[in-house]
C-alpha cells in the first residue's frame, strides 16, 4: 500500500508517478484559510484519472 499527498495545483505533474493510476481510496481535503472544513472519502479503480474528474467537478 502507498500513500500519496498530492496538492490539487500539482495533479496534473501527479499522473507521472509510477503506480499512481491503481485502484484506492482517496481524501479532498478543504483547508482553505488554513481552517480544515470539509473532507471527502472516495474510491476508485483509475487513481489519477479520479482526482483530475474532481478537480473539474468539486469546489475544494
Amino acid at each position: 500500500m502507498k500513500a500519496y499527498v498530492i496538492p490539487r495545483p500539482c495533479l496534473t505533474e501527479a499522473k507521472n508517478i509510477t503506480g499512481i493510476n491503481n485502484p484506492g481510496i482517496y481524501f479532498l481535503i478543504n483547508d482553505e484559510g488554513g481552517t480544515l472544513t470539509e473532507i471527502y472519502i472516495g474510491q476508485t479503480r483509475k487513481g489519477i484519472d479520479r482526482m483530475n474528474d474532481h478537480k473539474s467537478h468539486k469546489g475544494f
